[in-house]
């Protein structure tokens, strides 16, 4: 019987070590996945964040000039959403670089 009850621990104990490795290798694991998941919050989701704060104060000092504007040239809504579309137009990349495109060729001597 003693050695009976000796093979008993031997073989918890084993069984035991082989639990807390394993769940040591899942801690050690679920570490890593921590580590990934602030790295991509950290590189991605707080640049989005940060873009769209920018985005949102300039449409927002974009139509605070705008209305400043409007107050000194005493435009009419329908003068002020004319200009405001005229300004809008302007800002645009694409159709800037197509209305410069003659004036450029015309002063550069080309």
């Amino acid at each position: 019987m003693p050695g009976e009850i000796s093979k008993l621990f031997v073989v918890i104990g084993a069984k035991t070590a082989e639990f807390e490795q394993g769940i040591n290798k899942v801690q050690s694991n679920l570490q890593k996945l921590s580590s990934v998941g602030k790295k991509i919050t950290l590189g991605l989701t707080l640049p989005i964040v940060a873009l769209g704060t920018a985005a949102f104060k300039m449409a927002g000092d974009f139509d605070q000039s705008f209305r400043k504007t409007n107050v000194m040239l005493k435009a009419s809504a329908e003068e002020a959403e004319e200009y405001k579309k005229g300004i809008i137009d302007i800002s645009n990349p694409v159709k800037t670089k197509r209305r410069l495109s003659p004036y450029r060729q015309h002063h550069s001597g080309g």
